[in-house]
């Protein structure tokens, strides 16, 4: 940055002219959220009963994939390629559906990853209790006992 002051302007004032140069570089806004994060809630595979289920839904979509595969037969050579793709898109497409369907997107931006699930349904609780607070029109003796389990949600988070 460059200043100079003009004593001598006339500019009809008791003030001097102060003249400045600045030089700035302009970034270009990304218009992604890099904190956003759409990764599967992997987490969640060591609770034996998601697991199971999650097994189960992949054996019965690819006993299924299967089954129709078995009824195509006869590839030329010249499509073998195009076939090995499609067949690399539905493995892909299929593991993602099931994964979406029974384990879910982790939750939060990359910075809140280290929050737990559990920690995150408190959060939800108390977010709950809350909006109650603040739209409830109850009597003065309700609305204590709202503050009070707000309190205590809020102290447990």
């Amino acid at each position: 940055m460059d200043t100079r002051s003009y004593r001598g302007a006339d500019v009809a004032s008791d003030h001097h002219l102060v003249v400045a140069k600045l030089r700035m570089k302009l970034k270009k806004q990304d218009t992604t959220c890099k904190n956003k994060i759409n990764a599967y809630a992997v987490e969640k595979l060591k609770q034996p009963g998601i697991r199971e289920l999650y097994d189960l839904e992949l054996k019965n979509r690819f006993q299924t994939l299967a089954d129709i595969e078995n009824s195509e037969c006869g590839i030329e050579h010249v499509e073998q390629e195009k076939h090995v793709e499609q067949k690399w898109e539905v493995l892909k497409n299929t593991i993602n559906k099931v994964a979406e369907k029974v384990v879910g997107y982790r939750r939060g931006t990359k910075k809140e990853i280290w929050i737990t699930e559990d920690t995150w349904k408190a959060i939800d609780e108390r977010r709950d209790l809350k909006m109650k607070r603040e739209q409830s029109t109850m009597s003065t003796e309700k609305l204590d006992h709202l503050r009070n389990e707000y309190r205590k949600k809020d102290k447990e988070v």
